[in-house]
């Protein structure tokens, strides 16, 4: 883990106890991490199959984290799994055609209390908006939209959650969504 990835893992937290949902792992490294930080990892992606992720990033030894579970699944049904005490979402809400509808999804997935670590793209702007992204964005056709900070923050408010901006460069935030007790 290098550079971006460091970056992201910085704004979890150093214990993770209970239950952790990564939702749209990816290659799996905020997986290890919240496994080696103590949590019990519920991985979901809908692109890959789980067997073949659970090789993607193994950690220190070798092998992959026994408390990980990885599944091919999405992010609109992720509350099937049960309730967490953390959801990791980094760099999937850009990614999805209905993204307030994740948030609604994560919210529900989360215990009382519970915290959603965001990472996503943005763009500069006051207004609560969404740029639509035309294939060309950062060189990726799945970029659906890129938020403004604004939009991010009204549609985590609009999903139930208190938010809070944790870091961010020049072109991603990392965020705190909190579900209220």
């Amino acid at each position: 883990m290098a550079g971006y990835d460091d970056w992201k893992a910085s704004v979890l937290p150093e214990q993770m106890k209970g239950k952790t949902l990564d939702a749209g792992f990816g290659t799996g490294f905020a997986s290890n991490i919240a496994a080696e930080r103590g949590s019990q990892v519920t991985a979901i992606e809908p692109h890959v199959d789980g067997i073949e992720c659970s090789k993607l990033r193994p950690i220190h030894n070798g092998s992959g984290p026994s408390n990980i579970r990885w599944y091919r699944a999405s992010v609109y049904n992720c509350s099937q799994f049960g309730r967490f005490n953390h959801v990791v979402f980094f760099d999937v809400l850009y990614h999805l055609t209905a993204p307030q509808d994740s948030l609604f999804e994560i919210y529900r997935a989360l215990e009382a209390g519970g915290t959603c670590y965001l990472c996503t793209l943005y763009v500069g702007g006051d207004a609560p908006v969404m740029v639509c992204a035309d294939g060309t964005w950062a060189g990726d056709i799945t970029n659906w939209f890129v938020p403004t900070i604004p939009a991010v923050e009204m549609m985590a408010k609009r999903a139930g959650f208190e938010f809070k901006e944790f870091a961010r460069s020049s072109d991603r935030l990392l965020a705190l969504l909190r579900r209220p007790s």
